[in-house]
């Protein structure tokens, strides 16, 4: 079995980082490429740590109340920073069938 121990000083020293790349965001508003690598990100660190208090919890070395409510914020925190990126998806497959259905539309009436 792997020991994830060892990831608590790296995931805290990346939850630090993207809280200056949040930060740093509020003066520069970023672009949808940046806005989806800081949901690639954040999401991967979310995951590392769902795996860490995972870890933890079968060692033991936190309750399971807390070992709960520290996995249900995770998830929270998670479904959060995705969220941007599933809408910027969702917007984009949208404009291109709102373009689609716009273009076979004008091309019906020039025909008439």
């Amino acid at each position: 079995m792997l020991n994830c121990s060892f990831l608590g000083p790296m995931l805290f020293g990346c939850l630090m980082a993207l809280l200056v790349w949040t930060i740093f965001q509020i003066f520069l508003p970023p672009g949808p490429v940046q806005n989806t690598i800081f949901s690639l990100l954040g999401s991967i660190l979310f995951s590392a740590y769902i795996v860490y208090d995972t870890d933890n919890l079968i060692q033991r070395k936190l309750s399971w109340l807390l070992s709960c409510l520290t996995a249900w914020l995770l998830l929270l925190s998670l479904h959060a920073i995705c969220m941007p990126a599933i809408c910027a998806c969702w917007e984009a497959h949208l404009c291109v069938s709102v373009a689609m259905q716009f273009e076979t539309h004008a091309k019906a009436s020039a025909v008439t």
